[in-house]
């Protein structure tokens, strides 16, 4: 009797103690990360610095020439917060940090607040929490924590659009930020251009199918104003670049470097342009280097041809090696307890996600209307996310995985949301049913 009362007073106030927990969670961390600072996203490379930029016309002159691998919507953030605010710290530090803990609790908005799937969302943002602050501190780039961050609130968003509500201008806020966010993660990584396409299809269908036109035009005014702007303006002013780095090709040569005839290339490289100021790296910042970049890639898909049997064997050796996963990068090392549960789970999503993704493919080619659902394009945005760092990285794989862990962990909770809807009574009931008829 007595068991039961709690069990009652537990569900009907599990709300509050969940929110409880979490809050108790994102206080701990805010103290706890105050050990871990972000790199500007302007000092990618050491090519400049965002207190170069303390004119109209130097900035403007920037970002016409803007087109290597310097994210630049946050370079934007860096250069306008230090010019007009004073100061970027506030970037750097509170919004690095504050991010980290947002994109560890925002899986549990995609919970159906159960006791199970909420004590996953908890117990993975502790355990992922403390991994990250230590593993990070070997390259510690927020864009790393902002591109999980922009994708999960677009699909938060996306979703509550995409269902009636009361609240008109509600809906409106929500698709704006969906299309803020969608363009932002865009802009955080190059590769994310293959994927996006797809992302506003999904939204554009549900918008123009309720003939929701304001949706339509709200969703698309981000989008229109920040990538498709940037891409333009890359096609117009940067010898009709695409994508918005220059550098893929060397990404794609250090991860395939061994199957590369490096002499034979090298006649073809030219020489990069000089650093911009003394002391600095290389300026990757040119046509030149967008042509080596190319030569490069030439030369990997040439060498892959070559020896296409070694090329599946490298390719699967780097997938082994992204998905262990890795929580070393360059003189950071960190060995802790915690590390060793973290490698656990990780590697333990990372066998689930394969096994989700072939599921969500048959459900949807024996239902191709599932391919409206956000969970389907969850999943399969978490997959393309984590394969392309395996095709084209090497080194500092333990950051890229880091960037895939909030939508693992989604995944997680729809795997296992799937697997208890599959184990129970009546389907053990239908799978056994053929068995005893054949008897």
């Amino acid at each position: 009797m007595q068991q039961k009362r709690i069990r009652e007073l537990f569900k009907r106030y599990q709300l509050w103690i969940w929110g409880s927990l979490f809050a108790i969670f994102a206080y701990y961390a805010s103290f706890k990360s105050h050990i871990i600072t972000a790199i500007p996203a302007t000092y990618w490379m050491q090519i400049y610095s965002f207190k170069d930029y303390s004119s109209w016309e130097a900035f403007k002159d920037y970002l016409i020439h803007l087109r290597t691998g310097i994210p630049p919507a946050l370079s934007c953030l860096e250069i306008l917060s230090y010019n007009l605010l004073g100061g970027s710290e506030w970037i750097f530090k509170g919004l690095y940090r504050k991010a980290i803990i947002a994109v560890l609790i925002l899986p549990v908005f995609f919970s159906k607040k159960k006791w199970g799937e909420m004590l996953w969302c908890l117990g993975m943002a502790y355990v992922c929490f403390e991994s990250i602050i230590l593993i990070h501190k070997g390259n510690p780039q927020y864009y790393d924590i902002l591109l999980p961050l922009f994708i999960l609130v677009y699909f938060l968003c996306s979703r509550f659009t995409f269902q009636p509500t009361q609240s008109k201008r509600l809906k409106l806020l929500s698709v704006m930020l969906a299309g803020f966010c969608l363009t932002m993660a865009e802009l955080a990584r190059p590769f994310m251009i293959a994927i996006v396409p797809f992302l506003v299809a999904l939204n554009l269908y549900h918008y123009i199918r309720e003939r929701y036109w304001a949706g339509v035009v709200v969703f698309m005014l981000p989008i229109l104003l920040f990538s498709i702007s940037w891409h333009v303006k890359l096609w117009h002013y940067n010898e009709h670049q695409v994508i918005w780095s220059n550098s893929s090709g060397t990404n794609l040569f250090r991860a395939w470097s061994g199957f590369v005839d490096q002499e034979a290339m090298n006649q073809e490289l030219m020489e990069e342009a000089p650093p911009v100021l003394p002391g600095r790296w290389e300026n990757l910042n040119t046509q030149i280097h967008y042509e080596n970049s190319q030569i490069r890639k030439q030369y990997v898909i040439q060498g892959i041809k070559q020896q296409p049997k070694a090329a599946l064997q490298h390719l699967w050796n780097k997938t082994l090696l992204f998905t262990r996963p890795r929580t070393d990068m360059y003189a950071n090392d960190p060995q802790t307890p915690v590390l060793s549960v973290y490698r656990v789970v990780v590697k333990g999503l990372f066998i689930l996600l394969p096994l989700l993704l072939v599921y969500t493919l048959v459900r949807t080619l024996r239902n191709p209307r599932m391919l409206a659902e956000v969970e389907i394009w969850l999943i399969l945005t978490t997959a393309f996310i984590s394969v392309m760092p395996v095709i084209g990285e090497l080194g500092e794989e333990a950051r890229f995985v880091i960037s895939v862990i909030p939508l693992l962990i989604v995944c997680g909770m729809l795997g296992m949301r799937e697997l208890k809807g599959w184990i129970n009574l009546e389907n053990i009931q239908s799978w056994l049913l053929p068995l005893k008829k054949n008897r």
